[in-house]
């Protein structure tokens, strides 16, 4: 039996699932997707993305109401890479 490491989801598909667990309430969803895209992306966003995971556990409405602008910057981010 060989043991395989779980598959990475792209950014776009973390994308869609923070907008999805957002859509259903969903705090530990949203808090994994950001986490996972916080490994993907250094820097200052990269921060902001494992804050904001923290927060989804601490204060849910906090963390959506500051995931519109986040998730903006994020993409410019990682459209500078592409």
């Amino acid at each position: 039996m060989s043991t395989m490491d779980p598959p990475h989801h792209s950014p776009g598909a973390l994308l869609v699932c923070a907008d999805w667990a957002i859509a259903h309430g969903d705090a530990d969803g949203l808090a994994h997707a950001v986490r996972e895209l916080g490994e993907h992306v250094g820097g200052r966003v990269g921060e902001r993305l494992r804050a904001l995971s923290r927060l989804c556990l601490a204060d849910y409405d906090e963390a959506t109401s500051r995931w519109p602008a986040l998730k903006e910057d994020l993409r410019a981010e990682l459209a500078t890479h592409n």
